[in-house]
């Protein structure tokens, strides 16, 4: 029987698997790069959705240059027709404020573990402990935040784990309703989230 203010029975049972995850791939020599994936220890970590910036080439793939967000055609046919008459393939693209753009690049930081709050000032200008004040206060009082510096605020297993689990329970309905939209027609005139 569980007691009362312990953790769920399935929130503890997912952090306990993930937790022996990250340790039996860190005995084999592997570090973790994201919340999701792990390195060789020797090895330059990549990954395209946690560029600042990123330019998109062929049928479902997506563009961010700070100010918008496109996506390509998913449809290989439609693609190649546009490209063919001289045309973008864009099928779709959202704006992105500045706010917003700030907040994209703290989620793929989180994403990847690690906030370099040095990046942050000399990609924005600004101080992203006074940005993310509340946040990284939030992250703190959780137990997710492994080391913090003046330079960077890193994560712990736990938080990789509710990160990860709180990107899944805010983006990806959201992520899902837009793939489906684009894989239906080539050129959606609205989706809506």
């Amino acid at each position: 029987m569980r007691r009362i203010g312990s953790p769920p029975l399935r929130a503890s049972l997912g952090q306990s698997r993930c937790h022996e995850i990250g340790e039996t791939l860190a005995e084999h020599g592997y570090l973790r790069a994201s919340v999701w994936s792990f390195t060789r220890s020797n090895t330059t970590p990549f990954s395209s959705v946690t560029r600042d910036r990123y330019l998109g080439f062929g049928a479902g793939a997506a563009s961010y240059n700070g100010r918008s967000f496109t996506f390509n055609t998913f449809s290989v046919p439609a693609y190649n027709a546009a490209m063919e008459d001289g045309r973008f393939p864009t099928a779709f693209g959202m704006p992105v404020s500045t706010t917003l753009d700030r907040m994209f690049w703290l989620y793929w930081r989180l994403y990847e573990t690690r906030v370099p709050k040095a990046a942050y000032r000399d990609l924005f200008a600004r101080d992203a402990d006074r940005d993310f004040a509340g946040i990284f206060r939030l992250l703190r009082s959780l137990g997710f935040v492994e080391n913090e510096s003046a330079d960077w605020l890193t994560l712990n297993t736990r938080g990789c784990h509710w990160v990860h689990l709180a990107q899944n329970l805010l983006a990806l309905n959201d992520v899902n309703t837009v793939w489906s939209a684009a894989r239906a027609i080539a050129f959606p005139d609205r989706i809506s989230l």
